[in-house]
């Protein structure tokens, strides 16, 4: 997309990271620059899950500001993958700076960072909630790792806190800690209702932890031309919700809009949205209609590339779009009927995971096999 007049050579890249020993799925790229000097980026999603880079807001889809252990946002540049759905952020003065040791093998980079300790650890109270301080001897990655998440907000969840470094660390109430060769690992259970910030800060170089109960600041970040990621929290009574939304130019030159599937040969099944993305090459993705996750089925209607894949159920309401940038909003039902020497059955619902009294019609398009869902099904192969 945005890359469409930028010239590539002499790259390597890859979709897996080795950081300090451990496998994570990141993308990454290497390039010679005009000065024929080496550059090395990681995507930004990959910098901000594994290193604990925090990304700013920026209109900028060319510069990107982070912060990674310093006193303000400062930009990194961009470049994009050749398809569009990778930004790569250059880290080369990081890796300078901090003496990494970078080296592609195959589809891995490897990345090792020198060793770091944690030097001391405290636990304070502020007006919004606890507060974790970790000084350390050296800048060195780290990751906050949500391990189970509860149906509610009002149930506690679990949370880890991994940070690439060693150290004797005092007891810590409600907090069970392992402690490796290479990195000590904090496991604890948090509220619902709160959730943890961090932040970094140097002289000496410290990881700070808040947990907090407000609502967090907006952030906007501008992916690619007329593709923009959002953050922002919608208050409704007394309840706070964080709300992720995607804010699209349809008419962007360059830029299209599709519904993901599991595969093209079938509407059965779950994946992540990471995983969807990452098979489909997308530049960005977000959840966009409802499935049963028992079944592993959609709920509602699917219609791509002229095609109808799933029928609406429950008169709810769907969006649909074209190449030229038209949008139309509205509710559909499905209207189909079979023809039997006796006369017609209507086809109550089309390849849908709503499973209803009645006759439901399933096409290659679902799968190359139908399974019944409630145990006193009838099913016809035609």
């Amino acid at each position: 997309m945005a890359s469409a007049n930028i010239v590539f050579a002499q790259e390597i890249q890859g979709d897996r990271l080795n950081l300090n020993g451990r496998d994570y799925p990141v993308a990454w790229q290497q390039w010679r620059d005009a000065q024929n000097q080496l550059r090395t980026g990681i995507s930004d999603g990959g910098l901000a899950q594994r290193f604990g880079v925090l990304l700013g807001s920026t209109t900028d889809p060319f510069q990107q500001p982070v912060a990674w252990f310093q006193h303000q946002f400062s930009p990194l540049a961009v470049r994009f993958s050749a398809n569009g759905m990778y930004r790569y952020l250059d880290i080369t003065p990081w890796i300078e700076q901090h003496q990494w040791r970078v080296q592609p093998q195959g589809n891995t980079l490897q990345i090792s960072t020198p060793p770091a300790r944690i030097l001391s650890w405290r636990q304070g109270r502020q007006p919004w909630g606890d507060r974790w301080v970790f000084e350390l001897d050296r800048p060195t990655p780290w990751q906050i790792n949500r391990l189970t998440f509860s149906r509610t907000a009002l149930t506690p969840r679990d949370l880890s806190l991994t940070i690439e470094a060693t150290g004797e660390l005092a007891t810590l109430p409600n907090v069970k800690v392992t402690a490796t060769p290479d990195r000590t690992v904090l496991e604890t259970q948090i509220p619902g209702t709160v959730r943890p910030v961090a932040s970094m800060l140097l002289n000496p170089p410290r990881l700070v932890i808040d947990f907090r109960t407000d609502a967090p600041p907006p952030r906007t970040i501008q992916w690619a031309p007329g593709l923009r990621w959002q953050q922002q929290t919608v208050i409704l009574g007394t309840r706070q919700f964080p709300v992720d939304l995607l804010i699209i130019n349809p008419r962007q030159p360059g830029l299209r809009l599709r519904p993901l599937g599991i595969t093209p040969t079938t509407l059965v099944g779950l994946a992540t949205l990471p995983e969807l993305a990452q098979r489909w090459q997308a530049a960005a993705a977000i959840n966009g209609g409802f499935f049963n996750r028992d079944r592993q089925a959609p709920l509602g209607a699917i219609r791509s590339e002229g095609h109808w894949l799933s029928g609406p159920i429950l008169n709810r309401g769907a969006i649909g779009w074209d190449d030229r940038g038209q949008i139309v909003v509205g509710r559909l039902s499905v209207q189909q009927r079979v023809r039997t020497p006796t006369g017609t059955v209507p086809i109550v619902t089309f390849n849908s995971g709503y499973v209803q009294a009645g006759l439901a019609l399933y096409t290659p398009s679902w799968g190359a096999s139908y399974q019944g869902k409630t145990g006193s099904e009838v099913v016809i192969t035609v």
